[in-house]
C-alpha cells in the first residue's frame, strides 16, 4: 500500500491511499497504480470524450450500482503525481522551471510519467541539511 497525492477537479491536492506495485525489467523500474477506493480503469481511449463514452457504456451495460470511471493514461498523469517511497528510499522528483514557474523540487514521483532512469541516492543527513537550506 501506498500513500500519496492526488489533483482534484478544483485543482487541489487530496491524499488518497493506493496499491503500488513496483516492478523491475532489466535496468528499468516502474510502477502500477492499483486503485483501492474507487472503481477505476485506466483504458486507451484518446480524448475524455471517448472516457465519458465508454463510462456511460459501462452503466447503461452494468447498472450504476458499482460505476466505473474510465480516464485515459494523460488523465491519470494529471490526478496520481506523487509515489512516496521505493523501498527504504523516499523519492523526491526535480519539477522544471516552466515560463510561469521556478524549478522545484517535489517530495514524491509522478506515476505514468516516463523519468530519465537515472536514480540520485542521498544520504538522509545529507537530504536533511539540504531542506534545511
Amino acid at each position: 500500500m501506498a500513500r500519496g497525492i492526488y489533483e482534484d477537479d478544483d485543482g487541489k491536492d487530496q491524499n488518497h491511499t493506493f496499491c503500488a506495485i513496483g516492478h523491475e525489467r532489466g535496468n528499468d523500474f516502474f510502477f502500477s497504480i492499483v486503485e483501492c477506493v474507487t472503481p477505476i480503469l485506466v483504458l486507451q481511449e484518446h480524448t475524455s470524450d471517448d472516457c465519458e463514452h465508454r463510462q456511460n457504456e459501462f452503466a447503461h451495460n452494468y447498472g450504476t450500482r458499482t460505476q466505473m470511471h474510465v480516464l485515459n493514461k494523460t488523465m491519470m498523469a494529471k490526478r496520481y503525481k506523487h509515489i512516496l517511497w521505493v523501498g527504504s528510499y523516499m523519492v523526491f522528483e526535480c519539477i522544471a522551471a516552466t515560463e510561469s514557474k521556478h524549478a522545484y523540487i517535489s517530495y514524491g514521483a509522478g506515476s505514468y510519467h516516463t523519468y530519465s532512469g537515472e536514480s540520485i541516492y542521498l544520504l538522509m543527513h545529507l537530504l536533511a541539511a539540504l531542506l534545511c537550506l
